[in-house]
Order: structure tokens, then C-alpha cells, then sequence
């Protein structure tokens, strides 16, 4: 072996590269884009319209079930007062012997019965307000809950506001996808150094450049995009002309209810004020003997049921009216 061989010289090479890319609009891509956004903010905005309206509706249902419990504890306050003012009377007689026994037993009872009722509609009323004051975080205020708007039309529901902006959404999409029909061009910027070392020997060398990155457009590329968006506005047109129908459905539906619930009201106010002038007869037959406690509770029970009919038939024309305004869309 030849010890005086000279060792073959170590060679180092590296290399490195930067590039920076930029990213181009396409003609009209920008504004396309902005407006697509615009859309959905503004369908974001009209969808909680909706929510709030269905809010809407479950505090109007909570309201009117406090004016009915609170009603129907005012029918039994009064039936507990006049129940307590027979019985005075019809004791007085009985003790005095003008009257049998039995009507004063009689009376007792519907006394009894009537503070039991009442308790029933005190503890009912009681329960209405709290769930009143959970559903919307502050205690029950008296006074009216609305007033009968007017007739917007179904357009001005959110519901149709909704699914109208939906559509506008879609075919701004639409209009974008029209828009971009390639992946956007990039520019850039590149850098490149080289280095390489044998020995004694070094050399490299650095080299500074620019590229442009054009796609080209496919029909595999654009077409699914183009009927994706195009079965989108499809979609929403439908939806939005499923929706006005409905709407005007509803709408139609409430007036016609609400002239039902008023008509029936009126009848219900003649009921009573001919219940209440039977009673006050019945009550004076009474005093003069003509007729017996059995038939004045039983004209009484025909007053108290009028007045039962007249509460429940008064909200009914309340709540008709109060889904009258929901089905036009409108939130007190």
C-alpha cells in the first residue's frame, strides 16, 4: 500500500430557495364576492327576524293564559262572596223556620264548593304568572297586550323576508361561480442561492426571478360548480313560493277566525246579561218565598256558566286576534 496517496478533497454543496406567491383577482370576482357576503349577512339577519317572531308567539300564548286564569279567578271571588251572602240569608231563615233545614244544608255545601273552586283558580292564576315571568325574565304587566296591525301582506312576514334573501343568496352564488370560472392566478417572486465548496475551490452563484401561475378552465372543474349553484337557486325559488303560499294560507285563516271568535263573543255577552237578569229574579223569588234554594242555585249555576262562557269565549277573540298578527308577522 502506497502510504504517499493524497486523500481525494472533501466537496460541500447547498442550496436555497424562497419564492413568494400572490394571489390575483379575477374580472368581477371581488365584487362577487363581497355581495355573496352581503346576501348571507343579510339572511342571517331575517332568519333571526324569524326566531324572534317565533318568541313572539309562545309570549303571546303565556299572556292571554294569564288573562284567562286571572279572569276565571275574578268568576270565582265573586261566586265565593254571593255564595257566603245566600247562605247568611237562607240560615237566617232556617233558624227563624222560615225554610227547611235541607236549604240550609244546601247551602253550606255550594258555599264549601265554591272556596274550593276558588283556591283551584288562585293556585292556576298563580302558576300562570310565574311561568309568564320564566318565559320572559320580568313579572306580568297589565294592560293590552296589541292592537290590530294592518294588513302587510305576506311579503312583509320574516318568513318570506327570509327565504327572499335566501334566493338572493343563491344567485349571488350563482353569479360568483360565473365569476371564477378558474382558480385564481398567482404572481410571485423567487430566490435561489447556490453553494458548492472542493478543496480549495469555491463557487455558487444566486439567481432572482418572477413567475406567473396561469390555470386554464375544465368542464370538470366548472360545470358541478355551476349546477350546484344553479340546483341552490332552483331550491330556494321553490321554497320561497311554498312560503308566500303558506303565509297568505295563514293569514286567510286567522281574519277568518277572528270574525268567528268575535261573533261568538257577542252571543256570549247577550248570554250572560240574560243569565244575570234571571238570577237577580231568581234571587228576589227567593226572599219572597215563591221558590226554593234548589232552584236558585240552579238559575245561579246558569249564571256561572255564562260567565265561565264569556271569559273563555272573550280570550278566545283575544288570542284569535293575537294570531291574526302572528300569522301577518308581527312582534309586539
Amino acid at each position: 500500500q502506497n502510504l504517499d496517496t493524497p486523500e481525494p478533497p472533501v466537496r460541500h454543496a447547498r442550496e436555497a430557495e424562497v419564492e413568494v406567491g400572490m394571489p390575483l383577482w379575477l374580472p368581477g370576482q371581488s365584487s362577487a364576492l363581497r355581495e355573496t357576503v352581503d346576501r348571507a349577512v343579510l339572511e342571517l339577519d331575517e332568519r333571526i327576524a324569524l326566531r324572534r317572531l317565533d318568541v313572539a308567539g309562545r309570549i303571546r300564548d303565556a299572556w292571554w293564559n294569564v288573562q284567562r286564569t286571572a279572569r276565571e279567578l275574578e268568576i270565582e271571588r265573586e261566586r265565593v262572596a254571593t255564595a257566603r251572602d245566600i247562605e247568611h240569608d237562607i240560615s237566617r231563615r232556617a233558624d227563624l223556620g222560615d225554610t227547611a233545614h235541607q236549604d240550609k244544608l244546601l247551602a253550606r255545601n255550594e258555599t264549601l264548593s265554591a272556596e274550593t273552586e276558588f283556591t283551584r283558580a288562585e293556585a292556576a292564576a298563580r302558576a300562570a304568572r310565574d311561568a309568564f315571568a320564566v318565559l320572559t325574565g320580568g313579572p306580568y304587566v297589565e294592560g293590552a297586550l296589541e292592537p290590530t296591525v294592518s294588513d302587510v301582506g305576506p311579503d312583509g312576514h320574516p318568513a318570506v323576508r327570509a327565504a327572499t334573501a335566501a334566493l338572493a343568496r343563491a344567485e349571488a352564488n350563482v353569479r360568483l361561480v360565473d365569476a371564477t370560472p378558474i382558480e385564481n392566478p398567482e404572481v410571485g417572486v423567487f430566490g435561489r442561492r447556490d453553494y458548492s465548496a472542493s478543496g480549495y475551490a469555491r463557487e455558487g452563484g444566486t439567481t432572482v426571478g418572477f413567475r406567473f401561475r396561469m390555470p386554464l378552465p375544465t368542464a370538470g372543474r366548472n360545470e358541478p360548480r355551476k349546477a350546484e349553484a344553479e340546483a341552490e337557486t332552483d331550491r330556494a325559488e321553490a321554497e320561497l313560493a311554498q312560503t308566500r303560499r303558506l303565509v297568505a294560507a295563514e293569514i286567510a285563516a286567522a281574519r277568518k277566525a277572528l270574525e268567528a271568535a268575535r261573533r261568538a263573543e257577542a252571543s256570549a255577552v247577550k248570554r250572560l246579561a240574560t243569565a244575570t237578569e234571571q238570577f237577580d229574579l231568581a234571587l228576589k223569588s227567593l226572599k219572597l218565598g215563591e221558590i226554593g234554594a234548589f232552584d236558585l242555585y240552579r238559575v245561579r249555576q246558569m249564571k256561572i256558566d255564562a260567565q265561565r262562557s264569556r271569559v273563555a269565549l272573550s280570550i278566545e277573540a283575544g288570542q284569535a286576534m293575537s294570531r291574526l298578527n302572528q300569522a301577518r308577522g308581527y312582534a309586539p
